[in-house]
């Protein structure tokens, strides 16, 4: 699934810099614009990184499943799949499963709410994430030289900032069914312990 996205990194990062050494005039050598244009790739992870560490650190309760803000309606699902995200979203990285994490791969514990709601906190985590790193990325503005601002940091944000626009999409689409699905597992324990209560 990273094959994809490190692809479309890989030759959006040949494109700037060969079109940073055909038309960039001096003081910048062909070799150092190169350079400086996998510098400011390197930098966008390194933010992205950053970026996901500080989301982690946010208190818990900011990523709830009952927060209105994280819940998906049947109206949104119906766009999702007018973009055809079934057929996609598989191709989109899953870093949680890479970092040893957390799998949202797929649904391991489908009959037990806590996995589930623990499930929809992650999707939660994710979304956030993507979000704050699409605008922030154009720190890196602050740390180019002169022109390269505009030839090098900027092309290498305006990548950065749509990648991170398809693993939001997908972690909202993805919610939809384990919103429902949580929902359905806490009835069925609700009325497993209404049963029990009344056997005794």
């Amino acid at each position: 699934m990273f094959r994809y996205y490190l692809t479309i990194i890989g030759v959006a990062t040949v494109i700037v810099a060969a079109l940073n050494a055909l038309f960039v005039p001096e003081p910048y050598a062909p070799w150092l614009l190169a350079v400086l244009t996998v510098v400011f790739v390197l930098a966008a992870f390194a933010l992205d990184a950053v970026i996901a560490c500080l989301t982690r650190a946010l208190p818990k309760k900011l990523f709830a499943v009952e927060r209105k803000r994280y819940a998906v309606s049947d109206k949104e699902k119906k766009c999702y799949d007018k973009l055809k995200i079934k057929a996609w979203k598989d191709k989109i990285p899953e870093t949680g499963a890479l970092l040893k994490i957390f799998d949202k791969t797929k649904v391991t514990s489908p009959e037990d709410p806590a996995y589930l709601a623990l499930f929809l906190r992650e999707t939660a985590y994710a979304e956030i994430m993507h979000i704050y790193s699409a605008p922030l990325g154009f720190i890196l503005l602050l740390f180019a030289p002169g022109a390269l601002k505009w030839t090098i940091a900027l092309p290498v944000i305006l990548v950065n900032f749509f990648l991170q626009i398809p693993p939001v999409l997908v972690q909202r689409y993805n919610r939809h069914r384990l919103q429902k699905l949580y929902a359905l597992q806490l009835r069925k324990k609700a009325r497993a312990e209404a049963a029990a209560t009344t056997a005794e």
